[in-house]
Protein backbone atom coordinates (compact mmCIF):
# COMPACT_ATOMS: atom_id res chain seq x y z
CA UNK A 1 0.00 0.00 0.00
CA UNK A 2 2.96 2.39 -1.16
CA UNK A 3 3.39 3.67 2.87
CA UNK A 4 -0.39 4.57 3.32
CA UNK A 5 -1.92 3.56 6.49
CA UNK A 6 -4.38 0.66 5.78
CA UNK A 7 -7.12 2.43 7.84
CA UNK A 8 -7.82 6.20 8.12
CA UNK A 9 -10.54 8.48 8.52
CA UNK A 10 -10.38 11.39 5.65
CA UNK A 11 -12.84 14.36 6.49
CA UNK A 12 -15.76 11.43 7.66
CA UNK A 13 -14.66 8.69 5.04
CA UNK A 14 -13.24 5.82 6.01
CA UNK A 15 -10.38 4.48 4.38
CA UNK A 16 -9.69 1.15 3.72
CA UNK A 17 -6.63 -0.33 1.95
CA UNK A 18 -6.31 -3.63 0.83
CA UNK A 19 -3.30 -5.58 -0.59
CA UNK A 20 -4.01 -8.38 -2.82
CA UNK A 21 -2.99 -11.65 -2.37
CA UNK A 22 -0.94 -11.42 -4.95
CA UNK A 23 0.79 -7.99 -5.27
CA UNK A 24 3.80 -9.21 -6.80
CA UNK A 25 2.58 -10.73 -9.63
CA UNK A 26 2.92 -10.75 -13.03
CA UNK A 27 -0.01 -10.91 -14.78
CA UNK A 28 -2.01 -7.85 -14.43
CA UNK A 29 -5.39 -10.05 -14.56
CA UNK A 30 -3.71 -11.88 -11.77
CA UNK A 31 -3.02 -9.51 -9.45
CA UNK A 32 -6.74 -7.89 -10.19
CA UNK A 33 -8.08 -10.94 -9.47
CA UNK A 34 -6.09 -11.27 -6.08
CA UNK A 35 -7.30 -7.95 -4.91
CA UNK A 36 -10.97 -8.70 -6.17
CA UNK A 37 -10.62 -12.13 -3.54
CA UNK A 38 -9.16 -9.84 -0.76
CA UNK A 39 -11.93 -6.59 -1.04
CA UNK A 40 -14.03 -9.38 -0.78
CA UNK A 41 -13.06 -11.59 2.30
CA UNK A 42 -12.35 -7.59 3.85
CA UNK A 43 -15.85 -6.36 3.49
CA UNK A 44 -17.23 -9.84 4.83
CA UNK A 45 -15.31 -8.89 7.98
CA UNK A 46 -15.97 -5.51 8.04
CA UNK A 47 -19.88 -6.44 7.36
CA UNK A 48 -19.74 -8.31 10.60
CA UNK A 49 -19.10 -5.20 12.63
CA UNK A 50 -21.04 -2.24 10.56
CA UNK A 51 -23.41 -1.91 8.75
CA UNK A 52 -24.31 -1.48 4.96
CA UNK A 53 -27.24 -0.25 2.88
CA UNK A 54 -25.73 -0.43 -0.72
CA UNK A 55 -22.11 -1.25 -2.73
CA UNK A 56 -21.01 1.73 -5.14
CA UNK A 57 -18.01 0.09 -7.35
CA UNK A 58 -15.99 2.26 -10.21
CA UNK A 59 -15.34 0.51 -13.31
CA UNK A 60 -14.15 -2.78 -14.13
CA UNK A 61 -11.21 -4.03 -11.70
CA UNK A 62 -13.83 -4.34 -8.79
CA UNK A 63 -16.32 -5.73 -10.64
CA UNK A 64 -15.75 -9.29 -8.96
CA UNK A 65 -16.08 -8.35 -5.23
CA UNK A 66 -18.86 -5.98 -6.31
CA UNK A 67 -20.81 -8.73 -7.58
CA UNK A 68 -20.21 -11.01 -4.76
CA UNK A 69 -20.44 -8.66 -1.91
CA UNK A 70 -24.04 -7.46 -3.40
CA UNK A 71 -24.54 -11.39 -3.53
CA UNK A 72 -23.14 -12.21 -0.10
CA UNK A 73 -24.56 -9.46 1.44
CA UNK A 74 -28.25 -9.01 -0.33
CA UNK A 75 -27.41 -5.47 -1.22
CA UNK A 76 -28.48 -3.16 -4.20
CA UNK A 77 -25.12 -2.15 -6.13
CA UNK A 78 -24.53 1.22 -7.88
CA UNK A 79 -22.06 1.62 -10.86
CA UNK A 80 -20.39 4.62 -11.85
CA UNK A 81 -18.63 3.37 -15.38
CA UNK A 82 -16.43 6.28 -16.58
CA UNK A 83 -14.95 4.45 -19.83
CA UNK A 84 -15.18 1.48 -21.59
CA UNK A 85 -12.64 -1.02 -23.15
CA UNK A 86 -14.26 -0.97 -26.17
CA UNK A 87 -14.22 2.77 -26.57
CA UNK A 88 -10.78 3.52 -25.36
CA UNK A 89 -9.63 1.46 -28.12
CA UNK A 90 -12.28 1.71 -30.71
CA UNK A 91 -13.24 -1.92 -30.76
CA UNK A 92 -12.29 -5.44 -29.11
CA UNK A 93 -8.87 -6.47 -30.42
CA UNK A 94 -7.33 -8.86 -28.29
CA UNK A 95 -7.76 -11.19 -25.30
CA UNK A 96 -7.09 -8.76 -22.78
CA UNK A 97 -9.37 -6.68 -24.11
CA UNK A 98 -12.27 -9.22 -24.09
CA UNK A 99 -11.41 -10.50 -20.74
CA UNK A 100 -12.13 -6.83 -19.88
CA UNK A 101 -14.91 -6.02 -21.74
CA UNK A 102 -16.40 -8.94 -20.33
CA UNK A 103 -16.53 -7.64 -16.96
CA UNK A 104 -17.49 -4.63 -17.89
CA UNK A 105 -20.41 -6.35 -19.45
CA UNK A 106 -21.23 -8.68 -15.91
CA UNK A 107 -20.90 -5.31 -13.70
CA UNK A 108 -23.45 -3.37 -15.72
CA UNK A 109 -25.80 -6.58 -15.67
CA UNK A 110 -25.40 -7.05 -12.55
CA UNK A 111 -25.83 -2.80 -11.57
CA UNK A 112 -29.16 -2.06 -9.89
CA UNK A 113 -28.54 1.51 -11.46
CA UNK A 114 -25.30 2.90 -13.38
CA UNK A 115 -23.92 5.97 -13.03
CA UNK A 116 -22.29 7.90 -16.35
CA UNK A 117 -20.55 11.23 -16.86
CA UNK A 118 -21.83 11.72 -20.29
CA UNK A 119 -24.57 11.69 -22.57
CA UNK A 120 -21.97 10.30 -25.38
CA UNK A 121 -21.30 7.58 -21.96
CA UNK A 122 -24.71 6.80 -21.81
CA UNK A 123 -24.85 5.55 -25.11
CA UNK A 124 -21.89 3.70 -25.38
CA UNK A 125 -23.29 1.39 -23.05
CA UNK A 126 -26.66 0.91 -25.03
CA UNK A 127 -24.89 0.42 -27.92
CA UNK A 128 -22.08 -2.06 -26.18
CA UNK A 129 -23.95 -3.87 -23.95
CA UNK A 130 -27.68 -3.00 -24.46
CA UNK A 131 -28.45 -1.82 -21.32
CA UNK A 132 -31.35 -0.52 -20.46
CA UNK A 133 -31.76 3.16 -20.95
CA UNK A 134 -34.22 3.78 -17.57
CA UNK A 135 -30.82 2.32 -15.47
CA UNK A 136 -28.91 4.80 -16.42
CA UNK A 137 -27.94 8.15 -15.10
CA UNK A 138 -26.13 10.81 -16.10
CA UNK A 139 -24.05 12.67 -13.37
CA UNK A 140 -21.29 14.78 -14.75
CA UNK A 141 -17.62 15.02 -12.81
CA UNK A 142 -17.16 18.59 -11.22
CA UNK A 143 -14.52 20.85 -10.78
CA UNK A 144 -12.91 22.70 -7.73
CA UNK A 145 -12.56 26.11 -8.91
CA UNK A 146 -10.40 27.23 -5.43
CA UNK A 147 -8.01 24.56 -6.30
CA UNK A 148 -7.00 26.46 -9.63
CA UNK A 149 -6.07 29.18 -8.55
CA UNK A 150 -2.36 30.02 -9.47
CA UNK A 151 0.07 30.21 -6.17
CA UNK A 152 3.56 31.88 -7.66
CA UNK A 153 5.37 32.47 -10.73
CA UNK A 154 7.02 29.28 -10.76
CA UNK A 155 10.10 30.39 -12.79
CA UNK A 156 7.85 30.45 -16.15
CA UNK A 157 9.21 32.76 -18.07
CA UNK A 158 7.52 35.66 -19.64
CA UNK A 159 5.64 34.57 -23.28
CA UNK A 160 5.86 36.77 -25.85
CA UNK A 161 3.51 34.53 -28.69
CA UNK A 162 0.30 33.85 -28.14
CA UNK A 163 0.22 30.37 -26.07
CA UNK A 164 -2.45 27.87 -25.82
CA UNK A 165 -1.87 25.49 -23.02
CA UNK A 166 -3.30 21.77 -22.01
CA UNK A 167 -2.48 19.04 -19.97
CA UNK A 168 -2.93 15.27 -20.42
CA UNK A 169 -1.65 11.67 -20.24
CA UNK A 170 0.66 11.88 -23.22
CA UNK A 171 -1.22 8.89 -25.24
CA UNK A 172 -2.52 8.24 -28.91
CA UNK A 173 -6.08 9.00 -27.94
CA UNK A 174 -5.35 11.84 -26.24
CA UNK A 175 -4.35 13.43 -29.94
CA UNK A 176 -1.42 14.92 -29.52
CA UNK A 177 0.26 14.25 -32.49
CA UNK A 178 -2.82 16.47 -33.98
CA UNK A 179 -1.12 19.77 -32.08
CA UNK A 180 2.50 18.60 -33.32
CA UNK A 181 1.50 18.66 -36.84
CA UNK A 182 -0.24 21.90 -36.39
CA UNK A 183 2.57 23.56 -34.70
CA UNK A 184 4.50 23.08 -37.96
CA UNK A 185 1.76 23.76 -40.20
CA UNK A 186 1.77 27.41 -38.44
CA UNK A 187 5.86 27.34 -38.22
CA UNK A 188 5.53 27.77 -41.77
CA UNK A 189 3.15 30.58 -41.56
CA UNK A 190 4.98 32.82 -39.67
CA UNK A 191 2.10 32.55 -36.60
CA UNK A 192 3.40 33.72 -33.63
CA UNK A 193 1.40 31.03 -31.85
CA UNK A 194 3.22 28.69 -28.93
CA UNK A 195 1.55 25.38 -27.70
CA UNK A 196 2.79 24.49 -24.19
CA UNK A 197 1.57 20.63 -22.98
CA UNK A 198 1.66 18.88 -19.72
CA UNK A 199 2.23 15.89 -18.52
CA UNK A 200 3.49 12.35 -18.87
CA UNK A 201 3.05 9.10 -20.72
CA UNK A 202 4.15 6.29 -23.08
CA UNK A 203 4.37 8.75 -26.08
CA UNK A 204 6.38 11.26 -24.54
CA UNK A 205 9.70 10.34 -25.66
CA UNK A 206 8.33 10.02 -28.74
CA UNK A 207 6.72 13.58 -28.94
CA UNK A 208 9.52 14.86 -27.41
CA UNK A 209 11.94 13.68 -30.36
CA UNK A 210 10.01 14.94 -33.39
CA UNK A 211 9.77 18.23 -31.91
CA UNK A 212 13.41 17.99 -31.87
CA UNK A 213 13.36 16.31 -35.17
CA UNK A 214 11.21 18.93 -37.02
CA UNK A 215 13.03 21.77 -35.40
CA UNK A 216 9.56 22.97 -34.21
CA UNK A 217 11.25 23.87 -30.48
CA UNK A 218 10.03 27.93 -30.96
CA UNK A 219 6.03 27.02 -31.29
CA UNK A 220 5.50 23.42 -28.99
CA UNK A 221 7.07 22.38 -25.76
CA UNK A 222 6.40 18.87 -24.00
CA UNK A 223 6.70 19.77 -20.40
CA UNK A 224 6.25 16.40 -18.89
CA UNK A 225 5.18 16.42 -15.30
CA UNK A 226 4.37 19.08 -13.65
CA UNK A 227 3.05 19.62 -10.06
CA UNK A 228 -0.59 20.79 -9.49
CA UNK A 229 1.03 24.59 -8.90
CA UNK A 230 2.73 24.86 -11.93
CA UNK A 231 -0.52 23.42 -14.00
CA UNK A 232 -2.38 26.23 -12.29
CA UNK A 233 0.31 29.14 -12.92
CA UNK A 234 0.15 28.10 -16.82
CA UNK A 235 -3.72 28.06 -16.73
CA UNK A 236 -3.29 31.49 -15.26
CA UNK A 237 -0.34 32.62 -17.30
CA UNK A 238 -1.91 31.17 -21.13
CA UNK A 239 -3.89 32.76 -23.69
CA UNK A 240 -5.96 30.19 -24.42
CA UNK A 241 -7.01 25.68 -23.67
CA UNK A 242 -6.88 22.92 -25.85
CA UNK A 243 -7.66 19.11 -25.50
CA UNK A 244 -7.76 17.62 -28.98
CA UNK A 245 -8.32 14.23 -27.58
CA UNK A 246 -9.76 11.45 -30.09
CA UNK A 247 -11.47 9.29 -27.26
CA UNK A 248 -12.42 11.43 -24.09
CA UNK A 249 -15.76 10.07 -22.33
CA UNK A 250 -16.27 13.35 -20.13
CA UNK A 251 -12.84 15.90 -20.70
CA UNK A 252 -12.45 16.91 -16.41
CA UNK A 253 -9.32 18.54 -17.48
CA UNK A 254 -11.66 20.62 -20.48
CA UNK A 255 -13.68 21.32 -17.25
CA UNK A 256 -10.78 23.27 -15.28
CA UNK A 257 -9.23 25.45 -18.49
CA UNK A 258 -12.92 26.54 -18.28
CA UNK A 259 -12.99 27.34 -14.39
CA UNK A 260 -9.16 28.96 -15.16
CA UNK A 261 -11.12 31.85 -17.20
CA UNK A 262 -9.75 30.93 -20.82
CA UNK A 263 -11.30 30.24 -23.68
CA UNK A 264 -11.30 26.43 -24.69
CA UNK A 265 -10.90 24.37 -27.65
CA UNK A 266 -11.93 20.62 -27.54
CA UNK A 267 -12.48 17.74 -30.06
CA UNK A 268 -16.09 17.63 -31.22
CA UNK A 269 -16.03 13.68 -29.53
CA UNK A 270 -17.27 12.02 -26.65
CA UNK A 271 -17.93 13.72 -23.40
CA UNK A 272 -15.92 17.00 -24.90
CA UNK A 273 -19.28 17.48 -27.04
CA UNK A 274 -21.34 17.98 -24.10
CA UNK A 275 -19.27 20.34 -21.98
CA UNK A 276 -18.41 22.91 -25.31
CA UNK A 277 -21.07 24.96 -27.46
CA UNK A 278 -19.47 25.81 -30.26
CA UNK A 279 -19.14 29.47 -30.58
CA UNK A 280 -21.20 29.67 -26.93
CA UNK A 281 -18.66 28.60 -24.46
CA UNK A 282 -15.82 27.61 -26.51
CA UNK A 283 -14.94 26.30 -29.83
CA UNK A 284 -15.04 22.75 -31.34
CA UNK A 285 -12.26 21.24 -33.75
CA UNK A 286 -12.89 18.41 -35.42
CA UNK A 287 -10.64 15.04 -34.05
CA UNK A 288 -7.76 14.77 -35.87
CA UNK A 289 -7.98 16.96 -38.07
CA UNK A 290 -4.94 19.22 -38.47
CA UNK A 291 -6.96 21.99 -40.39
CA UNK A 292 -9.28 22.64 -37.83
CA UNK A 293 -7.51 22.85 -35.33
CA UNK A 294 -5.30 25.68 -37.07
CA UNK A 295 -7.99 27.35 -38.09
CA UNK A 296 -9.75 26.99 -34.29
CA UNK A 297 -6.17 28.28 -32.92
CA UNK A 298 -6.50 31.29 -35.02
CA UNK A 299 -9.22 32.08 -34.94
CA UNK A 300 -9.19 32.77 -31.03
CA UNK A 301 -5.79 34.52 -31.97
CA UNK A 302 -7.12 37.17 -34.17
CA UNK A 303 -10.58 37.76 -32.26
CA UNK A 304 -9.73 39.00 -28.63
CA UNK A 305 -12.74 40.22 -27.96
CA UNK A 306 -14.23 37.12 -28.82
CA UNK A 307 -12.18 35.03 -26.78
CA UNK A 308 -12.78 36.86 -23.83
CA UNK A 309 -16.15 36.57 -24.68
CA UNK A 310 -15.98 32.78 -24.64
CA UNK A 311 -13.84 32.72 -21.32
CA UNK A 312 -16.33 34.34 -19.53
CA UNK A 313 -19.71 32.06 -20.41
CA UNK A 314 -17.31 29.45 -19.77
CA UNK A 315 -16.71 30.19 -16.55
CA UNK A 316 -20.31 30.78 -15.90
CA UNK A 317 -21.36 27.74 -17.36
CA UNK A 318 -18.83 25.66 -14.89
CA UNK A 319 -20.15 27.70 -11.42
CA UNK A 320 -23.60 26.54 -12.68
CA UNK A 321 -23.54 23.17 -14.19
CA UNK A 322 -20.37 21.54 -12.93
CA UNK A 323 -20.01 22.79 -9.07
CA UNK A 324 -20.07 19.18 -6.53
CA UNK A 325 -22.57 20.44 -4.49
CA UNK A 326 -25.11 19.61 -7.42
CA UNK A 327 -23.25 16.70 -8.39
CA UNK A 328 -23.35 15.47 -4.94
CA UNK A 329 -27.35 16.19 -4.37
CA UNK A 330 -27.97 13.98 -7.89
CA UNK A 331 -25.61 11.55 -6.67
CA UNK A 332 -27.21 10.78 -3.66
CA UNK A 333 -30.64 10.87 -5.47
CA UNK A 334 -29.20 7.72 -7.20
CA UNK A 335 -28.40 6.02 -3.75
CA UNK A 336 -31.96 6.75 -2.74
CA UNK A 337 -33.48 4.89 -5.94
CA UNK A 338 -31.49 2.02 -5.74
CA UNK A 339 -32.21 1.81 -1.99
CA UNK A 340 -36.40 2.03 -2.67
CA UNK A 341 -36.02 0.05 -5.52
CA UNK A 342 -34.42 -3.03 -3.23
CA UNK A 343 -37.08 -2.87 -0.39
CA UNK A 344 -39.44 -5.89 -0.40
CA UNK A 345 -42.83 -5.98 -1.57
CA UNK A 346 -45.29 -5.92 0.53
CA UNK A 347 -49.12 -6.74 -0.21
Amino acid sequence: MNGYPQYENNQGVHVHRVKGLQPEAMNFFDWVGSLNIEMTRYIEKLARKEKFDIIHAHDWLVSVSAIATKNILNLPLLVTIHATEHGRNNGIHSELQYEINQKEWELCNQADRIIVCSDYMKEELQSIFSIDGDKLSVIPNGVDMELLKPFSSHGIESMDAFTVFSVGRMVKEKGYQTVIDAAEQLKRRNEKVRFVIAGKGPMLDEYQRQVSQRQLESHITFLGFVSDEERNEWFSRCDAAIFPSYYEPFGIVALEGLAAGKATIVSDTGGLSGIIQHEENGLKMIPGDVQSLVTQVLYLYNHPILREALATQGMRDVKSKFNWGTIADQTEQEIEKCLVNSLPITI
